[in-house]
Order: structure tokens, then sequence, then C-alpha cells
């Protein structure tokens, strides 16, 4: 989806990644671990940023975290008691208003 005002595309006030893009598959009590990056529209990393990552599926949670120096995050979670699909959305909210997300 691209926001346009006046015709013209809206630039994103930050870009989300969720790595590893595919990630592995885990077995019972695994961990399954994944990164967080914050990189704002001038190319910027974007350190201290509040990021809400939420696990929807078989391993339901949801965790709110702060990026890094490096406008980096970590997260990781078992797989327990469950195997399954699990579908992970990492969001922040920048500005009052303003709301990045990206879903893996």
């Amino acid at each position: 989806m691209t926001l346009l005002a006046g015709g013209a595309p809206i630039p994103p006030s930050a870009l989300l990644t969720l790595s590893p893009n595919q990630p592995a598959p885990v077995q019972v009590e695994q961990v399954e671990s994944l990164n967080v990056s914050a990189i704002g529209p001038n190319g910027v990393t974007i350190p201290s940023l509040p990021v809400r990552v939420t696990v929807t599926g078989v391993n339901p949670q949801t965790r709110p975290l702060t990026t890094d120096g490096a406008g980096q995050v970590g997260i990781a979670y078992a797989s327990n008691p469950l195997v399954g699909v699990d579908q992970v959305q990492a969001s922040a909210h920048l500005l009052s208003g303003i709301h990045a997300s990206r879903e893996e």
C-alpha cells in the first residue's frame, strides 16, 4: 500500500526490518530468535525507539521493547508448549498519529 497526498507518495517515517525474513523451523521448547532494526527516512538508524513485537499463532505473546544505540532490538521466545505456525509483527509509534509496522 502506498499513501498519497495530492497524488504524490508520502515517504515512510521509519522502516522496520524484521530478520531473519524466513526463520528456520524450530521444535518444541527450542528458541526462536529474531531481530528488529529501525531506520529513519534519511537512512540513519533510530535509537531508543519503543517497539512492540506481537506474536500470533500457537505461541501468542506481545512484548514492549526499545531499540538500542544502533537502532536494533532482539527478541527470543520458546516454541512451547506447541509447534506450529506463528506470525510475528513489529510496530512502532514514532510521533502522535504516525505508525510503522513490519510483519513476517
